[in-house]
């Protein structure tokens, strides 16, 4: 039956501690989700799905299938039902394909439909929080890893390799995507901040350094924007209202402590990775020889100043000290025992022996004890020269940067490109458009659709956008019931400020990602709207709980 508002139904004890323990779990193991993929095998990204239905079977069987539904539930049915039958029956797309979509999309629906029965409230949220802000500080290790030793550590090697230069300075983590990062952070610390507000439960200055930090390295530009407007909302609510007490004498320096912190950590980075880089990691990544150039590689021996004698490769007119030619030889002083005689390696090039003997004693120290930097030829890299045009890009670039002309290329899945042909695609198919699975959604990946062939779409194409994608896949008609969905939710929950502040940043993130689609983005959303964390509204904020003046 529909209903408009309940009370929290009576269930079994191990049910509900099972439904808590899936919470705990799914804050811990979605962030490593990727890398766990990637060292045992991707079928355990299939582990949350399967225990999230688990969950939902338990609680049918429970309940003895009795479900309770609120309007929102009704209209996001109504859509990706739409979306189906708009794949199935009107564009003949495989049913798979819609199945696939609505798994993407209503996983963690179903965890919501479930979870806000079971009359979890502030303290399952505190609990949540403190989970989510332990578990950022090992991602956290893992960033600052992967920043210094420019993905060279810790980090997946078939990845680092398509990242481009613009992007290679920024922190993808755990979650591999530094948007998926920024968003991440975003929701800790507007977490932190309700439980300070709700509870009086505080966090740490240093932890909110970490988190100021990381997102700062992930130049993630639409979590920052998102984050500030929200800090200067909640500033200004505070400074109108008395229901919060703010020790300014102390709360000031600790802002400004997070802000140095952040940007120090995150300016200063760079020059750390360039360090490293110079160090170690250059000679680290250097493509294999193939058959051809090892060909072409020189074995030959040459006699240290000190009177050791070593073997090195030449390879195309550079001396390496590994087979590999990865590292140039920088003892200067050294002999090399070439096939047309013996050379003294120096600053300035390789000297025939003899002329070298008649040099005068300190002239010759001067060479063995020279401080300059040998020409380090290096193979061509695109790998090698793309992190050493990272060094220099920081988050002011980003900004910078926002209407390049990547935001209006396909091969980049560009925004901009990606409302363009939605709206496209809607111009020849208004009323329910292309179907699930059929333009830049996660089901999409799995196949070339038709539609890409046919207006030259690119392969694997992903439109980063939910609302282009929404309306490209739904057409008119879904989109209606789309955005139908979004308020009635929205409208819902209008007297709980964190709920709607928790829809603002996923609508906000929607513009910029098909954020319904990504896990961690979707299981924060739902989980929080889930709890009962009762009436908090602008009017509590200025006046105070009961609203008196």
């Amino acid at each position: 039956m529909f209903t408009p508002n309940y009370e929290p139904q009576q269930l079994p004890k191990r049910l509900k501690q099972a439904a808590m323990a899936l919470l705990i779990f799914l804050c811990v193991f979605i962030p490593f989700r990727l890398p766990l993929a990637d060292l045992t095998f991707s079928g355990i990204k299939a582990i949350p799905d399967l225990l999230v239905l688990a969950l939902a079977v338990w609680y049918a069987i429970a309940v003895r299938f009795r479900f309770r539904f609120l309007l929102h539930d009704l209209l996001f049915a109504a859509f990706l039902l739409l979306g189906s039958v708009s794949a199935v029956l009107v564009n003949g797309n495989s049913i798979s394909l819609a199945i696939y979509q609505i798994r993407s999309l209503g996983v963690y629906y179903i965890l919501y439909f479930v979870i806000r029965n079971f009359g979890f409230g502030r303290k399952e949220f505190i609990t949540l929080t403190r989970v989510l802000q332990g578990v950022s500080l090992p991602i956290f290790v893992l960033a600052l890893i992967e920043k210094i030793t420019s993905k060279t550590v810790l980090f997946s090697d078939a990845l680092a390799k398509t990242i481009d230069k613009i992007n290679f300075s920024r922190v993808y983590s755990t979650f591999q995507n530094p948007n998926t990062y920024g968003l991440f952070l975003v929701f800790i610390i507007v977490f932190s901040i309700a439980i300070w507000y709700t509870d009086g439960k505080k966090t740490p200055v240093w932890l909110y350094c970490t988190l100021g930090s990381a997102l700062y390295m992930t130049m993630s530009r639409s979590s920052v924007i998102i984050l500030i407007a929200i800090l200067a909302a909640v500033f200004l609510l505070a400074v109108l209202g008395r229901q919060v007490k703010i020790a300014w004498k102390r709360f000031i320096p600790s802002l400004l402590c997070i802000l140095a912190v952040s940007i120090a950590v995150g300016y200063g980075s760079n020059p750390a990775a360039k360090a490293y880089y110079d160090l170690k990691a250059r000679y680290d990544i250097v493509s294999p020889l193939s058959p051809t150039q090892k060909e072409k590689v020189t074995v030959i021996t040459y006699t240290t100043p000190t009177g050791e004698t070593m073997t090195g490769y030449v390879f195309f007119d550079h001396v390496y000290t590994d087979e590999n030619c990865t590292r140039p030889l920088k003892l200067y002083g050294s002999v090399l025992h070439l096939a047309d005689g013996d050379y003294v390696f120096t600053a300035t090039g390789n000297v025939p022996k003899a002329e070298y003997d008649n040099k005068t004693d300190q002239e010759k120290t001067d060479i063995e004890n020279a401080t300059g930097e040998p020409d380090d030829a290096f193979r061509d890299n695109i790998y090698t020269d793309k992190i050493e045009d990272s060094f220099e890009v920081g988050i002011g670039d980003r900004f910078e940067n926002m209407g390049d002309d990547k935001m209006k290329d396909q091969s980049y899945n560009g925004r901009l490109y990606s409302i363009t042909m939605s709206l496209t695609l809607l111009k020849d198919h208004p009323i329910l458009g292309v179907g699930f699975g059929s333009y830049g959604s996660s089901s999409s990946l799995t196949w070339i659709p038709d539609v890409y062939r046919e207006y030259g779409i690119v392969g694997k194409f992903y439109a980063d956008n939910q609302f282009a994608c929404v309306l490209a896949e739904t057409g008119v008609v879904g989109f209606a019931v789309f955005i139908a969905f979004l308020l009635a939710g929205m409208w819902y929950y209008r007297k709980n400020l964190i709920k709607l502040v928790a829809c603002i940043i996923i609508a906000w993130f929607g513009v910029f990602y098909n954020i319904l689609e990504i896990q961690i983005g979707a299981m924060l959303l739902w989980s929080l709207l889930a709890l009962d964390l009762g009436e908090i509204t602008p009017k509590s904020f200025i006046r105070g709980k009961d609203g008196d003046k």
